[in-house]
């Protein structure tokens, strides 16, 4: 983590839902706006004691203007002011708006009214949609996709060329646009005027886009590929959109397989600020986990756009705009944050500046740049970027519109290191260090480029490389950096200009090139003008280089947010055997257009030629219900990240879990264990006293050493095990913020030292200890989330879903547990569990962001005896069993079972209005009968009901006249003597019903508003029935899986 551990002087709130006017800026009453916040810090920074923490609730901040930060901003006495997203909720900021009011066109396209300003950028479902254009929609990667129709010349007039066929006399001059892409170049012309002369026009550009071409100091081969857009009969791919100014109606096509913007699952946005957050002057200031989106670049709009490397406009070279932009800053840092769908770069640091640090950030999808340091002046600047940093960060999918841009561009920088990055799929170069094609000593110097992992990039210029410098730079090294996979695109740009894993261009002097991994490329170095360098072992083998490069483990989660789907995933899976469907995110490498589908586990490898689409489904038979298998594709470009063999994982981790303490009773001297397997465990509550300020709902607190909550029957010899839980410590103290095993060291044990680091391990010489695990990591007056997994000697840590830590031979064999115990703590702890699996760090992030939070009613039904199903959720709604017998043949442990329409087991206390909830059970029905199997609130229709018919069809809803019906839920839904899972979900209208995790139906109009509990019932059922949920929130289908899966 970069910069300094110290305690808040100030934490402030905003939420999207806060208010400026009569909030206060606490968490209960936070303030609406950032803007609102930033002036009320101005108050209280002068002269800090500590960190000024500005805490952003999870949601959209949709700005009508940048957010500027000034002098009046900073930090003060080596403090800084943090704005960062609460815990783990997702913050996004967006100078975007949503588009809705879609109607069908009937032609396979949709429309919508959209005022008359021109769009540059059209973003749906998290995805940069395409601009209407003559030619094939193929992405950045057009390796393997063959040459285009047809090629630009030029004549003498210095005027691009098209063959007549290719251009339409109907389109509408002052819209459309020319795009050519001569070798490190792009231009997007504004057409004055054409000249049809026999098989070619004529094409006269706008000024200033004439000037610009013919001003340029050497004539662009002829044969250059190029496309029109922007022109409705354009308007043919899948993925295209038109904006019809005229008529203020914009219109789209959908993907395939994409629902309709019509649909609500469909979210559609234009882009609009073209800068969200500016910093002038502003020092000692950090932003951290925060979403940047949906921005715009207007310079092209007026000027059009005659681009350089770097998409530097030719004559404007200030002209770039990006998403968060720094001017004159000082101990400036970006941590953890993801900037996606912007319209011109993503971070734009404008010189002076020191000590800028961009640490452990995703860049996916950028108009132009990922990140620039300083604009590419032709001449020294009297400042530049100094001492700073880029390190561990994600680049993928930049140069999308402007397709000769890079992922970093470091220009005029001094003492700047760029590590450990991953970048791949990109249309130009990947890493760019120094401007000024000067040969003289100038500012530029000292510079680091090291252990980054490159590959994919030049997939539509050349003259470039995977790293590319230009000028004399002193003392400066490129070293051990892995590249691979960048080989010249098959264009007929002619072979004169390079394209190279390094290539050190103009005047470039003063690096030390060594140790470079680099395989399967097209040259391994190119020099231009570059002398006085030297270059030691680039042939290296060594695989410990290769395997060292990249993103580091303690930012590896940040890959997932360059995935539009944060695939691949399981979508859907039986517990019984079947089918599960694996999601690919990025283009496959591919010419051919067959379809899919059914590969065997055995197969293990799939070859990529028989796959085409951008987003493709695999299905996969399975005979078993969880577990991992490993599925190598060849030659795709790239899986869910950069790895072209990936483990996919189903089932799900609360099969293994056998405690849950939800921690959610309120009152009482026990924990309720919430896990559904079978296993009671239990906790006894001593000393400890119960909150309402838990991280999920109620929570434990505890002020004396001896407060504690145990088990003595987790009882159980494993050779692996994960414990999770959230914890809110008031202090950090030696030995303190116990989580254990009752026989503690020699089982398992956590506990922390005074200043905030960690012993946690197997024993005292099995264990992470501070120097593993440094102070700090402990936060008081937080909540945050560990997780410990072992699995026969490997171990690791994790905080907040990061892994923090990682052994390969912490102790060995198996372990046995007597029991579980929380104590010696002085604060807060919620949600504790147990698994008897080593959880994966998705697994380990699925359980931090608990989809059981809003579960009012969990009726387990493992009692066993007695007339009373007890309420593990805490949340008191016990139910009282009536007619209905114990039976210990249930999906988990005993159930109960029904044979008389009477039986019956029911609440009165669930007792609450609300516009959204989830009911879920499980049910195996001994017959189906007309108004059978019935679930239902007290007042049944009106609330909630469901009930079959005799050929087992659904009748599910909320009344008689807005419900599912046997025509949406048909026959053969309800099986016999199966254990099946039912859900139904309902938010103010919106309806959806799952079997087996799978949706099954859907509506957007049942009923509306809210609905008012006065209980809950299950009877008139023949069959037994397990494992009954209410909650008070629309699960998530997601959510869904996990309830299924247990």
């Amino acid at each position: 983590m970069t910069g300094r551990v110290a305690a808040a002087q100030q934490v402030y709130y905003v939420s999207p839902s806060g208010d400026d006017t009569n909030g206060d800026g606490s968490k209960s009453n936070p303030w609406q706006t950032i803007t609102k916040a930033r002036d009320e810090v101005r108050s209280v920074n002068g002269n800090m004691s500590g960190n000024i923490e500005v805490r952003l609730r999870g949601g959209t901040y949709q700005l009508s203007s940048t957010v500027n930060f000034t002098s009046q901003d900073s930090g003060t006495n080596g403090y800084d002011v943090i704005w960062k997203a609460y815990q783990d909720e997702d913050v996004t900021i967006s100078g975007g708006t949503e588009v809705t009011g879609w109607s069908d066109q009937g032609d396979g396209t949709y429309a919508a009214s959209v005022a008359s300003v021109e769009i540059r950028s059209l973003y749906v479902n998290d995805e940069r949609a395409t601009r209407a254009r003559t030619t094939e929609n193929t992405g950045v990667d057009r390796k393997n996709t063959g040459e285009v129709d047809s090629h630009v010349t030029w004549n003498s007039s210095d005027n691009p060329v098209v063959p007549a066929d290719s251009f339409n006399e109907s389109w509408d001059l002052g819209t459309i646009r020319l795009v050519i892409e001569p070798h490190w170049y792009q231009f997007n012309i504004r057409v004055s005027d054409y000249n049809i002369s026999g098989s070619e026009v004529e094409i006269i550009p706008e000024e200033p886009e004439a000037s610009e071409i013919s001003n340029r100091t050497y004539v662009f081969d002829d044969g250059q590929p190029f496309y029109f857009e922007n022109a409705k009969s354009m308007l043919t791919d899948d993925g295209e959109w038109f904006h019809d100014q005229s008529a203020d109606t914009l219109y789209y096509k959908p993907r395939d397989g994409e629902s309709p913007p019509t649909n609500s699952s469909t979210t559609v946005h234009r882009s609009g600020l073209e800068t969200l957050v500016s910093l002038s002057g502003t020092d000692n200031v950090r932003f951290e986990g925060l979403e940047f989106a949906h921005t715009d670049w207007t310079y092209p709009l007026n000027n059009g756009l005659i681009a350089t490397q770097s998409s530097r406009p030719q004559n404007d070279i200030d002209a770039m705009r990006a998403a968060v932009e720094t001017d004159d800053t000082t101990n400036v840092t970006f941590e953890r944050n993801v900037f996606k769908l912007v319209g011109g770069s993503g971070l734009l640091v404008k010189q002076p500046a020191t000590n800028t640090t961009v640490t452990g950030n995703a860049f996916r999808d950028m108009a132009a740049n990922g990140v620039m340091f300083t604009h590419p002046y032709m001449s020294e600047p009297s400042s530049g970027v100094l001492d700073s940093t880029i390190d561990n960060n994600y680049f993928t999918r930049f140069g999308q519109t402007y397709n000769n841009g890079d992922a970093i561009i470091a220009n005029w920088v001094q003492n700047v290191l760029i590590e450990h990055n991953t970048v791949w799929n990109g249309p130009y170069t990947g890493i760019g260090l120094g401007y000024g094609y000067k040969d003289v000593d100038t500012l530029l110097g000292d510079n680091t480029v090291q252990r980054n992992e490159i590959h994919d990039v030049m997939l539509q210029h050349d003259d470039g490389g995977g790293i590319y410098t230009l000028s004399y730079q002193e003392n400066s090294s490129i070293h051990e950096n892995y590249l691979h996979d960048i080989t010249r695109v098959s264009q007929p740009r002619g072979e004169s200009y390079p394209v190279a894993a390094i290539y050190l261009d103009e005047q470039s002097e003063g690096f030390t090139v060594d140790s470079n991994y680099v395989e399967n490329v097209t040259k391994e170095i190119n020099l231009h003008d570059a002398e006085n360098n030297t270059f030691t072992n680039n042939d290296t083998t060594d695989t410990t280089i290769r395997d060292n490069a990249g993103v580091t483990s303690s930012y590896a989660d940040m890959e997932s947010a360059t995935s539009i789907e944060k695939g691949p995933r399981v979508v859907r899976s039986s517990d019984s055997g079947g089918s599960i469907e694996l999601l690919f995110n990025e283009s496959l490498d591919s010419s051919t257009a067959t379809d899919t589908s059914n590969y065997s586990l055995s197969s293990g490898s799939v070859d990529s030629a028989s796959l085409s689409t951008t987003k493709h489904t695999v299905t996969l038979s399975t005979s078993g219900t969880s577990g991992s298998i490993t599925l190598s594709i060849d030659g795709v470009t790239n899986l869910a990240g950069n790895s072209l063999t990936t483990s996919i994982e189903f089932g799900s981790p609360f099969e293994y879990q056998r405690l849950y303490w939800p921690l959610n009773s309120g009152s009482g001297s026990a924990a309720l264990d919430a896990s559904n397997r079978g296993s009671v465990n239990d906790g006894s509550i001593s000393g400890a006293s119960w909150t309402t300020s838990g991280k999920y709902g109620d929570a434990l607190s505890f002020s004396a050493p001896s407060d504690e909550v145990s088990t003595d029957s987790l009882d159980l010899t494993t050779s692996e095990f994960t414990v999770a839980w959230w914890q809110n410590p008031n202090t950090t103290e030696d030995y303190n913020q116990n989580v254990a095993a009752k026989d503690s060291w020699g089982v398992f044990n956590f506990h922390t030292t005074a200043n905030g680091a960690i012993y946690c391990g197997i024993d005292t010489n099995n264990r992470f200890e501070p120097s593993d695990i440094g102070s700090g990591t402990v936060e008081t007056d937080t909540w945050q989330h560990f997780a410990f997994t072992w699995n026969d000697g490997s171990a690791t840590f994790y905080k907040n879903g990061i892994e923090l830590a990682s052994s390969s031979s912490m102790s060995s064999g198996s372990v046995t547990w007597d029991g579980l115990k929380v104590t010696d703590n002085d604060g807060e702890v919620d949600d504790v569990r147990f698994f008897d699996r080593e959880l994966s760090q998705s697994d380990i992030q699925t359980v931090q962001n608990n989809p059981h939070a809003g579960q009012r009613l969990y009726w387990r039904l493992d009692d066993g005896s007695g007339s009373t199903a007890t309420d593990v959720s805490g949340g008191g709604n016990n139910g009282t069993i009536s007619g209905a017998s114990w039976t210990t043949s249930g999906k988990y442990g005993d159930a109960l079972s029904f044979s008389a329409p009477s039986d019956e087991v029911s609440t009165d206390s669930l007792d609450l209005t609300t516009s959204e909830f989830t009911v879920a059970w499980w049910q195996k029905p001994n017959t189906t009968k007309n108004y059978n199997q019935n679930v239902s609130a007290k007042d049944g229709w009106d609330v909630f009901n469901f009930s079959t018919d005799s050929n087992g069809a659904v009748y599910c809803g909320i009344d008689v006249d807005n419900r599912f019906e046997p025509s949406d839920i048909g026959s053969g839904t309800v099986e016999t003597d199966t254990w099946q899972h039912f859900a139904f979900t309902w938010n103010d209208g919106s309806a959806t019903f799952y079997k087996n995790g799978t949706e099954l139906a859907s509506a957007s109009s049942m009923s509306s508003g809210s609905v008012t509990w006065d209980g809950f019932n299950v009877l008139d059922n023949d069959g037994e029935v397990d494992d009954v949920r209410f909650f008070d929130r629309e699960l998530s289908s997601e959510d869904i899986e996990v309830v299924y899966f247990g």
